[in-house]
């Protein structure tokens, strides 16, 4: 399905309305880089210029001071000239003396016959104000100052006006290379974040792609994994969890094919013999035993029905435990209800379904286990365990029930050819036989044990198998409560 831009798409429950290529890794880091940095620069531009601007207002005010001082030193030495001398300094300046009645005694030559710069008589004179005045050289701004001053022992104000033209020139000047130096220094942020995620990104982008070439290949590339690199950091951890998923895919895959291959091969047996039954009864109609070939058909067809209850009971356990019918269980009673059946499973002759020998089959020590659970579930456990030593013992089977402590466990010990240790682990597979040959013709599908390990999972129990010399025996160990959901194996 094509996608255009502004297209939505749904990921993890999450909506995402970013537009395709918007949503990149790569954009997005580089922009908010750029977004921080740029932030960054702009407020620092602001504080530097708001500084470099009241540290000049504080330098002309303190000038203020330093030139009013030097009209009182000057007042010392005798009358003050008219006009008074040029004031040497940084910024151009200029001064006016004015006396109580608020008439210009001396001043600057460029301010002699002007009125006050400032209202003296006003309270807030001495705060200072900014001030355009017009001069020869053209209107500029100043900075006007009223000092307080004692002159030839008369209480009069210095008024001190020093030009902001230099101050504010400084000012512009640095706004203009601010603006011009942050938005270069903001390009190559970005620049260097393109590049180094870029960098940073490419291991990942060349795993992605070959997980996608994996995924794209399918069943051809099996067993392949992805190159780890040797680095500990996110990449290598990162590509040891790709090799993990696809192991555990391959895995999935194999699994799946093998139960199809096995359940295959499984159903074709009782279907086969009922051909033959039917094609030889078919041959010769007049010498068939048309009861005793119902009869096969029927067992045939229980087996094959087996088959297919206990496979579907296995795949539906896959992906969802299997609901229970709760109810209060006599686990002693069910026990020897399972036993009872594996025993009425043998011919009247002394012969089980597979014509050899019956075994014996006993219950050595049963406890009382009251159980919270459903009794279907739990007697296909127990019916599982004894019917699988019943087919491999040689002469008897033990069965034992003990409870303690909110537990009950269940052992099964047979005396016939035992499990090997490396085969213990795979016992519990679907389609697994120790021994093939002998398990296909006593009409075993090997999925007996795979239904109790997936039944005592859910009830968060353990099943386990261990040598009894000479024999096997299955351990099976139960809570009295299993939890309140099934748990996911």
């Amino acid at each position: 399905m094509t996608r255009g831009p502004g297209a939505v798409e749904q990921a993890g429950g999450r909506t995402s309305r970013w537009p395709a290529g918007v949503a990149s890794v790569r954009i997005r880091v580089t922009g908010a880089a750029v977004v921080v940095v740029a932030a960054s620069l702009l407020i620092g531009s602001v504080a530097l210029v708001t500084l470099l601007r009241q540290g000049a207002l504080r330098s002309v005010r303190t000038d203020a001071q330093v030139r009013a001082a030097e009209v009182a030193a000057l007042a010392l030495r005798g009358p003050l000239p008219r006009p008074l001398p040029a004031v040497v300094g940084d910024w151009p300046t200029l001064i006016q003396v004015v006396d109580e009645r608020g008439l210009v005694s001396s001043a600057s030559t460029s301010l002699l016959g002007r009125a006050p710069l400032l209202d003296i008589r006003a309270g807030n004179a001495q705060r200072g104000h900014f001030v355009t005045i017009a001069l020869a050289s053209g209107r500029s701004q100043w900075w006007v100052q009223a000092v307080p001053a004692t002159l030839g022992g008369r209480a009069e104000t210095v008024v001190v006006a020093t030009s902001l033209v230099q101050p504010r020139r400084t000012v512009r000047q640095l706004t203009a290379m601010l603006g011009v130096g942050v938005p270069l220094l903001v390009m190559a942020c970005a620049a260097a974040a393109w590049l180094i995620v870029g960098r940073a990104l490419r291991p990942v982008e060349r795993l992605r792609a070959h997980v996608g070439a994996l995924a794209l290949a399918g069943a051809a590339v099996a067993g392949r994994r992805v190159i780890e690199p040797e680095t500990d950091d996110e990449i290598g951890r990162l590509a040891r969890t790709l090799n993990l998923l696809l192991e555990r895919v391959d895995d999935a895959a194999a699994g799946q094919r093998r139960f199809v291959a096995d359940a295959s091969h499984e159903l074709r047996g009782p279907i086969a013999n009922m051909r033959v039954a039917l094609e030889v009864a078919q041959a010769h109609p007049d010498q068939a035993d048309w009861m005793a070939v119902s009869t096969d058909l029927l067992a045939q067809d229980a087996r094959m029905g087996r088959l297919v209850d206990n496979m579907l009971l296995l795949a539906r356990g896959e992906g969802d435990p299997v609901r229970r019918h709760v109810e209060p269980v006599d686990f002693g009673s069910l026990v020897a209800e399972a036993v009872q059946q594996a025993v009425a499973g043998a011919s009247p002759n002394g012969t089980d379904e597979a014509g050899r020998p019956r075994v014996t089959i006993r219950i050595a020590h049963q406890d009382k286990a009251l159980m919270i659970d459903d009794r279907t579930h739990l007697l296909s456990i127990v019916s599982n365990i004894v019917d699988n030593a019943a087919q491999h013992a040689r002469a008897s089977v033990s069965v034992s029930l003990i409870t303690a402590g909110g537990w009950t466990e269940l052992a099964v010990t047979d005396d016939g050819p035992g499990v090997a240790a490396t085969q213990r682990e795979r016992i519990f597979d679907r389609f697994f036989r120790v021994d093939e040959h002998r398990s296909r013709d006593s009409g075993g599908a090997g999925l007996g044990l795979a239904i109790v390990a997936r039944l005592v999972a859910e009830r968060g129990g353990v099943v386990t198998v261990g040598d009894a010399r000479p024999g096997a025996v299955f351990t099976v160990r139960l809570p009295l409560r299993p939890p309140p959901r099934p748990l996911r194996s």
